[in-house]
This record gives C-alpha cells, sequence and structure tokens, in this order.
C-alpha cells in the first residue's frame, strides 16, 4: 500500500521505499521489453512512484545488471549533476535497478 508506506511517520522510521517487480521500466538490452513493454509500465506506474516518493524499483526479467540515475519520464532529475551522484539526498524519482 502506496499511501499507508509514504505517510510521514512510517517514512521517518523507514526512509526508503522499494518496490519489486518482474519486468524493468528502464532498460537497453531486450526488444520488446525494454521498447513498448518497457513504455507501458512507465505510463502505469512512473507517476504512482513520483507522487509516493518511490526511491528504488528492482526488477529481474532481463539478466544482466543495468541501474540508472534517478529519473522520471526517461529524464534525468534535475539538479542532480552526475559529479555529485556518489550520495542521493532525496532525490526526485527513482533508481532503477
Amino acid at each position: 500500500d502506496f499511501a499507508a508506506s509514504a505517510a510521514a511517520e512510517p517514512r521517518s522510521r523507514r526512509p526508503w521505499l522499494v518496490v519489486a517487480g518482474h519486468r524493468p521500466l528502464y532498460c537497453s538490452m531486450q526488444q520488446p521489453t525494454c521498447g513498448p513493454e518497457a513504455e507501458k509500465l512507465r505510463e502505469v506506474l512512473e507517476p504512482l512512484f513520483h507522487e509516493y516518493e518511490v526511491d528504488l524499483y528492482l526488477s529481474a526479467h532481463v539478466h544482466a545488471y543495468e541501474r540508472t540515475y534517478p529519473v522520471f519520464n526517461k529524464t534525468l532529475c534535475p539538479h542532480q549533476p552526475r559529479k555529485s551522484l556518489r550520495v542521493l539526498r532525496r532525490p526526485c524519482a527513482p533508481v532503477y535497478v
């Protein structure tokens, strides 16, 4: 339940909100998984992830390791210059692994 997990009191006790799913929202290797299927998932899930401030999305369908910087709507978060991405402090979007 996103609403319960994202509430201020639970987030103060458990500051990370992690979502796990089977198929990736962002990947570069395999079609159609990384093409039209990922696009459909982004249309449905990304607005929810943004609304409830999800920090991390884990997926496993593509059997290769890839990760992103914080991304929303196929765009790197503003105010997240690559030089300072060693430590993320309240990024605007999830990291996808």
